[in-house]
């Protein structure tokens, strides 16, 4: 099966994969993250407001500005938000 790239890739949840092999993909990786678990493998520490950045470029092929990290590191649970979205200035 010859996979080619879509148009919009990366943007594109399924990867440009037929349905069929997107199932079996996620099927997959569940089993693995299951089975990790399962096992009390050791996982990755935190990483740092200072690893942040290198981390986010990875993920995302562009440069991240070492601001973003705090809010980035808050977003996926890894530290606390220090300020309330309630009290946000719009406008």
């Amino acid at each position: 099966m010859a996979l080619r790239e879509p148009a919009d890739w990366p943007m594109t949840p399924t990867g440009g994969l037929p349905e069929q092999v997107q199932v079996e993909v996620r099927r997959a990786v569940r089993d693995a993250v299951l089975e990790w678990v399962a096992a009390d493998r050791p996982s990755l520490p935190v990483p740092s407001p200072e690893q942040m950045p290198a981390f986010m470029e990875q993920a995302l092929g562009e440069e991240v500005p070492a601001r973003r990290s705090k809010m980035m590191l808050a977003h996926l649970g890894f530290a606390r938000r220090t300020a309330d979205p309630r009290r946000a200035a719009l406008g």
